[in-house]
């Protein structure tokens, strides 16, 4: 051609891009439907469990290890951090907490971190780190909601 350079992006690059918007499409739907919810009398505020600050830490690390250590490092905490949801999720379960937005996040949230341990043993590094960041601050923006909803 005439001097013009074209490149394309690596087809996983794309693909990690594509499904982190579809993800964040997803989450401002279940957000958007939450707070016309949370206009209502019966909204029901549910107290921040403190594992949830815990398992927020472990998601930090788990990033950090991805970036700067290896995958299995990431992979063990991805792991520790599911483990403490089901932590949370039976502890408010016993507790008689039922509402039900609260799990909607926190389960699709675990659905996909589920899909970003499948990914770091399966899919280039380069595109498991970035969905595994990605995840990591989709959590904090959860986070956030669960502490402007207690």
């Amino acid at each position: 051609m005439s001097g013009i350079e074209v490149t394309v992006e690596r087809p996983s690059k794309l693909g990690v891009t594509l499904a982190c918007a579809s993800v964040t499409m997803m989450f401002a739907a279940i957000t958007s439907a939450a707070i016309f919810r949370s206009g209502d009398t019966d909204w029901t505020r549910i107290p921040m469990p403190p594992a949830l600050w815990l398992n927020t830490l472990v998601l930090i690390v788990s990033s950090y290890a991805i970036q700067k250590l290896n995958r299995t490092w990431s992979i063990l905490l991805g792991f520790v951090f599911l483990a403490g949801q089901g932590y949370v999720w039976m502890g408010l379960r016993a507790s008689g907490i039922s509402e039900a937005f609260f799990y909607v996040f926190t389960v699709a949230h675990a659905v996909h971190v589920v899909g970003g341990l499948f990914a770091m043993c399966f899919v280039r590094i380069e595109s498991a780190r970035i969905y595994w960041h990605f995840l990591t601050g989709l959590w904090m923006y959860l986070m956030l909601l669960f502490w402007i909803w207690r």
